[in-house]
């Protein structure tokens, strides 16, 4: 895992109307990434998964936040919404924080493991 970092986020924004239209999308950040061998393949399906995940977490946050407009949106506000994306985001640094403490043993198979999860619910 010192081979890749791979920095990720979302961005969004959101307005009040009716109901809470909220939109955003994760993003890949290479001036703050760095992959040591782009001939790595192991190392390029990590950089990938971390991706994948923060999507996701991102798209966790969009069903969470969809579910708001269900309830009386009059009593939600800018900071509710900060606060639930700073906890989804949070959600996807401890599932990698995780999956980056696997052993080197066992790397290859819990990274199997976490792309097939991920396809799965990509879909």
């Amino acid at each position: 895992m010192d081979n890749v970092s791979v920095s990720v986020g979302v961005v969004s924004v959101h307005k009040f109307g009716k109901k809470i239209n909220h939109r955003s999308t994760t993003v890949f950040q290479p001036e703050f990434s760095f992959i040591t061998d782009k001939k790595d393949s192991l190392v390029l399906r990590i950089a990938q998964a971390r991706f994948d995940l923060c999507e996701l977490y991102r798209r966790k946050l969009e069903l969470k936040i969809e579910s708001l407009n269900q309830e009386d949106i009059s009593k939600i506000n800018s900071d509710i919404i900060t606060k639930y994306e700073e906890l989804y985001f949070d959600l996807f640094e401890d599932e990698w924080t995780q999956f980056n403490e696997i052993s080197t043993n066992h790397l290859s198979s819990s990274l199997f493991k976490l792309e097939n999860y991920l396809h799965d619910e990509l879909k």
